[in-house]
């Protein structure tokens, strides 16, 4: 019998290595990912048939203008926003995800391992475990807590394990996936681990890899204890939850110790986190930045947990998707406000990203994802807890920002050219009007014989130039210092 799951999601942002110079929209294009030769990802988009019939049910849960952000349906043109990628070694064999714990090993079948490379420069590189061995609730609270982890936070970890598992490793793959955190080296851009890098760089050896949130992964796991759900269940409100250290440590993702010693502020959390809809028949959900628990009883229907492992699962990801491509938007715009590239260049690339954001915002930036009562309150939480309001307006804010300052570069540059063209003209204003003195017909002249005229001294080309250009030359030079006095 299974007794939970636990679905471990690690967001990233990517680039490739030597496109980093080119505009936004080139550097993101899906069209630079494809698995290398021989590897053993596999794009599984969604065609007509067999996989569009055992999704028609999730699909019709969602929205259909969310469908493009959601699933893959094998386009390879600039539209496409997500290829969607699944390890063959699931299928064909028992594959399991191991890691040790203060010298205790623990065994969890590798249900699926999946990838989703986005067209915002961002991925998701998901585990799904399936645990049929450990029923104990310290056991599920040590899964989730160090099976999570990626890469150690502080340096004491490497010491002491109070964060780090003492190693992870992955069974019945092609290659080698491990990582042995106690012979772990620190380096200064918290490498993930390397059994998370090797799996990603199977897709694409020459691209770079930023986590997301920070050194570990984003928890999804729902659990069945008929213990548990007894107390709560009984209660008609949520008295026993807000005391029960287990719910705290399952909502918030902690295992020997509770990180909140304030009663009231435990209270606090646990109320705003908690979802209980369901808790009369011994189901309730529960949440936080970093985690979507479900926890339940033994009786609880096959549908309800599949819907958690799709449906859930998916705003989950939407939610990490939207967040990490905000983050990757944030970063080019600090990287285009501190390189010195030409005004034309810049204005380029600033054309590129805010082409991108406008198409995140259009494609891939959701406030609701469903007409479902439940799926509606599930997205408005996980949204919420992510902060997308507050960053996507701030991003917006930056761009414009950076749109002004470009703008007003452009404009100075053209007041410049401007303002030298007036210089030129200023300087043939005096010569255009005396050469049309001296070209007129003057009165002075009449009555002169033609001898007289033209032996005058007025009419002598060299004392017109030397008239002409002096006056011009202290006129254009008046006009400098007079220019030069208000500077």
């Amino acid at each position: 019998m299974e007794h939970s799951c636990h679905i471990m999601l690690f967001p990233f942002q990517w680039k490739i290595n030597d496109l980093k110079k080119m505009d936004f929209s080139n550097q993101i294009s899906l069209k630079l990912i494809s698995p290398r030769p021989g590897s053993k990802w596999k794009r599984a988009s969604i065609q007509e048939g067999e996989e569009r019939k055992l999704l028609f049910n999730e699909q019709n849960y969602f929205y259909e203008f969310t469908h493009d952000a959601l699933y893959d349906f094998g386009d390879d043109n600039d539209e496409s926003l997500i290829h969607h990628y699944e390890r063959t070694e699931t299928d064909e064999k028992e594959v399991s995800f191991v890691f040790g714990h203060r010298g205790t090993e623990y065994k969890l079948r590798l249900k699926y391992l999946n990838l989703n490379i986005y067209a915002t420069g961002v991925g998701v590189l998901s585990f799904y475990l399936s645990n049929t061995t450990y029923s104990k609730p310290e056991d599920i609270l040590i899964i989730n807590q160090f099976a999570r982890r990626v890469y150690p936070l502080f340096m004491e970890d490497l010491d002491y394990r109070r964060l780090l598992p003492d190693f992870v490793r992955i069974d019945g793959l092609d290659g080698e996936y491990a990582e042995d955190f106690e012979g772990y080296k620190l380096c200064a851009d918290n490498r993930p681990a390397s059994y998370v890098t090797k799996l990603i760089f199977d897709i694409a050896p020459n691209i770079d890899i930023i986590p997301v949130v920070d050194d570990r992964m984003f928890v999804l796991s729902w659990y069945k204890n008929n213990d548990i759900t007894r107390i709560f269940s009984a209660s008609e409100d949520i008295a026993p939850l807000k005391d029960s250290d287990f719910w705290y440590k399952y909502v918030f993702v902690q295992d020997s110790h509770v990180n909140c010693y304030n009663k009231a502020m435990r209270h606090k959390l646990i109320e705003e986190s908690t979802y209980l809809r369901w808790q009369g028949v011994g189901s309730i959900y529960g949440f936080s930045r970093n985690s979507f628990v479900y926890l339940t009883d033994e009786s609880t229907p096959q549908y309800l947990l599949s819907n958690f492992e799709t449906e859930y699962v998916r705003m989950a990801e939407m939610v990490l998707v939207q967040r990490a491509s905000v983050l990757r938007f944030s970063e080019e715009i600090s990287l285009l406000s501190s390189d010195k590239m030409e005004n034309a260049e810049l204005s380029k690339h600033v054309n590129s990203l805010r082409k991108a954001f406008i198409r995140f915002v259009n494609q891939m930036h959701f406030r609701e994802v469903t007409a479902q009562e439940q799926g509606i309150d599930f997205y408005k939480k996980l949204y919420e807890f992510a902060d997308l309001e507050m960053y996507v307006k701030k991003l917006d804010g930056e761009i414009e920002e950076l749109d002004n300052y470009v703008s007003m570069v452009e404009e100075r540059n053209i007041n410049h050219i401007v303002g030298n063209l007036s210089m030129i003209a200023t300087f043939f204003v005096p010569a255009t009007v005396l050469s049309g003195i001296f070209g007129m017909n003057n009165t002075w002249a009449n009555g002169l014989s033609e001898g007289e005229l033209t032996s005058s001294l007025w009419q002598n080309p060299v004392f017109e130039l030397g008239i002409i250009g002096g006056v011009s030359v202290l006129f254009v030079l008046g006009f400098y210092l007079v220019k030069k006095r208000k500077k």
